[in-house]
């Protein structure tokens, strides 16, 4: 098997699901340069090989030379994609990839007139993330069953790993020995905006209660709602609620913006793999984003055990989000529907929201790269 990836942006999340698949199997990934709001380390297979699209001088010639089995192409953002497509004369099965949701806009209603032919005549499945996006691929002209579900997944095995590191990380304090306290010491650590990790005292909480914090991981971009987050969020600490912390890890264009408060940590850009330390601290997560077509970040801390405020805008919830059994949503761009659904969620007590968590990790297991390797295989070998 020859397969070839036209892929847009390439995150860590993407090539946790392609580096599963079979070793026998030849794969490239064309991707667009790395993004400097996210400058991903890539781990990637030995079998895979990675190749930024300003390399490539004539996609077309590229395509014929490979003459691959199966194409995935990333949606209809890249034009330059979508020419090499229709020039291609192989017999590669050709795969849409795709998590725009269908909205029903007079945008989106136009937009069909030029797209469905182009993805109707050019591509025999769509791979796309939940229902909105299949609901779009439909409207494209892609046969319902040529459809497929879970174009997304984070890397839950390593997510769900971090819950038990921290339970491994308990210790009797021994000053305390006496009065059989029990403490919890979790790994705290920040990054300079230069991206280099420092260490900090221990952070500590009681056996059955993780530190009252708050997580937020993102980019730092208006849509994503975090001014209102930060609004929110410093007004219920004045209100009584100054036991919480607030972590924001993420860079943008709206870093030098940022909302600088004594309980706010802001640590810029960092790793997924040194996402465990931050997941350790924090008691559960946010995102209030205005615009979130889907949001693998809901699935990772989905798999990691958090509980979760989400806004409505965001994709993901769909999968990941069980109204009250694991957290709350709120109407994205509403800073007071936010502040209530946050403090809904900081009045919970240590053991609602430990089963909260348990909830999370359940229905983490609707996607797993796994899982994403069985349907791709049942494209290509169809």
């Amino acid at each position: 098997m020859k397969i070839v990836f036209l892929y847009s942006e390439l995150a860590q999340y993407t090539l946790d699901c392609i580096n599963p698949l079979p070793k026998g199997w030849k794969i490239k990934v064309v991707h667009w340069p790395i993004n400097p709001e996210a400058p991903f380390e890539f781990d990637v297979a030995e079998h895979i090989e990675l190749i930024p699209k300003n390399e490539i001088q004539n996609l077309p010639e590229f395509l014929a030379k490979e003459n691959p089995t199966a194409i995935f192409v990333t949606g209809w953002i890249d034009k330059d994609y979508s020419k090499a497509l229709k020039s291609f004369k192989g017999a590669a099965k050709k795969v849409i990839m795709f998590d725009t949701s269908w909205k029903g806009t007079l945008k989106q209603q136009a937009a069909l007139l030029y797209l469905k032919p182009f993805v109707s005549n050019t591509f025999d499945f769509a791979f796309v993330t939940g229902s909105k996006q299949k609901e779009y691929a439909l409207k494209l002209g892609i046969p319902n069953t040529n459809i497929f579900t879970g174009l997304y997944s984070a890397n839950v095995s390593q997510f769900q790993s971090y819950p038990e590191l921290g339970r491994r990380a308990l210790k009797i304090n021994s000053s305390a020995v006496a009065s059989a306290k029990v403490e919890n010491q979790f790994i705290r650590r920040s990054f300079s905006e230069g991206g280099k990790p420092k260490t900090l005292p221990s952070r500590q909480a009681g056996k059955n209660q993780k530190p009252k914090s708050i997580l937020y991981l993102g980019r730092y971009v208006k849509h994503k709602g975090i001014f209102e987050l930060w609004q929110a969020y410093t007004e219920l600490v004045e209100e009584g609620f100054d036991d919480w912390k607030l972590i924001c890890a993420g860079t943008g264009d709206q870093w030098e913006n940022r909302v600088e408060h004594h309980n706010i940590e802001h640590l810029g850009f960092v790793q997924p793999k040194d996402f465990g330390p931050l997941i350790q601290q924090a008691t559960f997560y946010v995102l209030p984003s205005h615009f979130e077509p889907w949001g693998v970040s809901v699935h990772e801390m989905a798999a990691a055990g958090l509980p979760m405020v989400l806004s409505d805008q965001v994709g993901a919830k769909e999968a990941f989000l069980a109204e009250g059994k694991n957290g709350f949503t709120f109407q994205g761009g509403d800073k007071e529907a936010l502040k209530a659904a946050l403090k809904k969620m900081m009045q919970k007590s240590p053991n609602e929201l430990a089963e909260m968590g348990n909830v999370s990790q359940q229905l983490a297991q609707k996607i797993t790269p796994q899982k994403w390797v069985e349907t791709v295989m049942e494209m290509v070998n169809s």
